[in-house]
């Protein structure tokens, strides 16, 4: 037998500095805005325990949001709602909309499953991703600019990252490369377990978080199986369109009328 002691096991590392490495790569994946501070690497499972961290990072985004609405409301006045849209699209990097422009392509321009899977991969956008992009994008400005919902703000973000944790734990995945593929071949149940209870946890101080819960379940339920009909699964682009979607139809939803909600700025609809 061999005299040479077998190499030491590398070192754990706390529980704390994982779910911050965890929570720097959902920051990082999600948003535009870098961090001071990085883990020294992650590698493929690394990114995918982020995906517990999703609907912090939506908390994160909401409060900003709502910080540039208060300031901007002293400083400029109501045209701040109408800025609202545009910074939520440059705090991600216009990320998910850019995913929402390539399914819309995909989806709507191949004949067959290979086909649109090769168009989404086109770094040209097509009809469809500009009607697409302009109809989510013009939805959620209009929401925004008639006046702001608090908790449509804050949990929007929220439970769309959520549903993109549920796309991904819970469907295919289209494609046998790419970091959507990392994440779904390292994704857990448990992670959608941590993000489903990040994201109650968030939703507990609001009136309406169940509903917003439910808007947000039912639409990755039904973009599934409308996604399933067209292509054997899931791709990052995919993603990206399913978080615009939700957001948008979140910030829809807090607008009814049957809704008591509680509004950051004194004019609001005419219910109010």
């Amino acid at each position: 037998m061999s005299s040479v002691p077998w190499p030491p096991p590398p070192p754990r590392r706390r529980p704390w500095v994982r779910a911050l490495s965890a929570c720097w790569a959902a920051w990082s994946l999600l948003t535009a805005v870098r961090l001071p501070w990085a883990p020294p690497s992650l590698d493929e499972r690394g990114w995918a325990r982020g995906l517990a961290c999703y609907p912090v990072v939506g908390l994160a985004l909401g409060v900003m949001l709502l910080w540039f609405a208060g300031m901007g409301l002293i400083t400029l006045g109501s045209i701040t709602l109408w800025l609202l849209a545009p910074l939520w699209a440059l705090l991600t990097g216009a990320l998910h909309l850019d995913g929402l422009m390539d399914t819309a392509d995909g989806l709507m321009g191949g004949a067959t499953p290979e086909a649109r899977l090769r168009i989404m991969r086109d770094e040209r956008v097509g009809a469809f991703g500009v009607v697409a992009a302009l109809s989510v994008f013009g939805v959620k400005m209009a929401a925004l600019g008639m006046g702001v919902p608090l908790e449509g703000l804050i949990l929007a973000p929220v439970w769309a990252r959520w549903a993109a944790v549920w796309a991904i734990v819970r469907y295919p995945y289209a494609r046998d490369q790419g970091l959507g593929r990392a994440l779904k071949n390292h994704s857990r149940p448990r992670d959608l377990l941590l993000a489903s209870l990040a994201a109650v946890l968030i939703s507990l101080p609001f009136d309406h978080g169940w509903l917003f819960a439910l808007v947000a379940w039912a639409t990755a339920v039904l973009f599934a199986r409308a996604v399933q009909e067209r292509v054997p699964g899931f791709t990052g682009d995919m993603y990206g369109a399913l978080i615009e979607l939700v957001e948008t139809l979140i910030l829809v939803v807090a607008h009814s009328p049957h809704l008591r909600v509680h509004w950051i700025v004194p004019q609001g609809p005419p219910w109010i």
